[in-house]
C-alpha cells in the first residue's frame, strides 16, 4: 500500500453515484496518489458482476494504477481491533484485485 492515502466520506441516504466516484478519483490523480478510502455510508451505485456505473470507474481507476476501497457504514461499525481494520483491507485489496472493485458481497 502507499504510504500516502486520500480518504473521503460520504455519509448520503443513497449509494455514491458515478459522478461522485470520478470526483474522487480526479482528485487522488490531482495529487498523485495511487491509492484511496471512499467511505460511502450505503455504497456505490451500479452492479458490481457487471462493473457498471460507480462500479465501472472503480474498474477502470485500478487499470490506471489507481486502487480505491469503498467501504460502508456497516462495515466501519464491525471494527472492534486494528486486526479487524487490517482483515478489512485485505479483503478490500483481494476483492479489487480479483473482481476489479471493492465494494461486492463475497461469500
Amino acid at each position: 500500500m502507499s504510504t500516502v492515502v486520500i480518504v473521503e466520506c460520504k455519509n448520503w441516504r443513497q449509494p455514491i453515484s458515478s459522478e461522485q466516484v470520478r470526483v474522487f478519483i480526479d482528485r487522488l490523480r490531482e495529487r498523485a496518489c495511487d491509492f484511496g478510502i471512499l467511505v460511502a455510508a450505503h455504497g456505490i451505485t451500479g452492479e458490481p458482476e457487471q462493473l457498471t456505473a460507480a462500479q465501472n470507474h472503480i474498474s477502470r481507476a485500478l487499470e490506471g494504477g489507481t486502487h480505491i476501497f469503498v467501504v460502508t457504514r456497516d462495515e466501519l461499525a464491525a471494527l472492534r481491533t486494528v486486526g479487524d481494520v487490517i482483515e478489512l483491507f485485505k479483503k478490500k485489496l483481494l476483492m479489487l484485485k480479483a473482481f476489479r472493485t471493492s465494494f461486492r458481497e463475497i461469500d
